[in-house]
């Protein structure tokens, strides 16, 4: 246990150095790093439950990165306002948290659930695994860890797995999101942001009024004018650029 602390406390003050901020995630090019991170990387891919927990430290307790406060606010999935403020939509803390492990010389993946409004990572290469168990990172619960073993133990399932109905418990029931999906996602969550603003509906996911034609005629809404109807049209445009054949 003794040298476990002390792996972590040596990666949690390499990482420091390397976790994008707003001030200088312009100037902080990887291949700038690798001179100085190469035995952190060798480390860090040896002992990838160490390093989760380092990254776990970094990025929620050192610089106080968060869940957002409330849905319908679009700058949560907006990077650039994440990183400024610190509170984020769950796909854009997902990037985050992958965009720093990736500078460690371990890349991770997402899985998106409910189109990005909520997700789970994992290593792109050889998973997470610890005493016999296979583990997934909940980026927007501060990086915590859920055993895909207790997907189906018992007849008792994974939080997410149950709330989402996806399978967790397979290697199979993992799937890699694409970077449009990805991109997708937070374009989604910007969309709804606006249209809810415009429409002035509710913000939560079961609560706002759908984003469709009739909806929009039936004089049940506020007139769709102004700010947020624009920026609401752009993130969908955006997005269907991505994926032409989503909705």
């Amino acid at each position: 246990m003794q040298g476990w602390q002390t792996f972590i406390a040596w990666a949690v003050s390499k990482l420091i150095g390397v976790t994008p901020t707003a001030s200088h995630l312009e100037s902080l090019a990887p291949e700038d790093l690798s001179p100085t991170l190469d035995p952190v990387v060798t480390a860090m891919q040896q002992y990838p439950m160490q390093t989760v927990a380092a990254i776990n430290t970094v990025l929620f307790e050192h610089h106080g990165y968060n869940r957002m406060q409330l849905h319908g606010n679009p700058r949560d999935a907006q990077l650039s306002s994440v990183l400024d403020n610190g509170a984020g939509h769950p796909t854009a803390l997902a990037v985050l948290y992958m965009e720093v492990a990736r500078r460690l010389g371990s890349p991770m993946v997402v899985q998106l659930l409910e189109g990005g409004r909520q997700c789970v990572i994992w290593p792109e290469h050889g998973g997470l695994s610890a005493q016999g168990e296979d583990f997934v990172i909940d980026p927007y619960s501060q990086g915590a860890l859920y055993s895909r073993a207790e997907a189906s133990y018992n007849g008792n399932m994974l939080p997410v797995a149950e709330l989402f109905d996806v399978d967790l418990s397979s290697q199979t029931g993992l799937q890699a999101a694409s970077r449009r999906e990805v991109l997708a996602a937070m374009l989604a969550a910007v969309r709804d942001s606006h249209w809810c603003r415009a429409v002035g509906c509710h913000p939560e996911p079961a609560l706002m009024t759908p984003i469709d034609v009739q909806v929009a005629a039936s004089g049940k809404v506020q007139p769709l004018e102004g700010f947020d109807v624009a920026r609401a049209l752009a993130a969908a445009e955006r997005r269907l650029l991505l994926l032409p054949k989503s909705r």
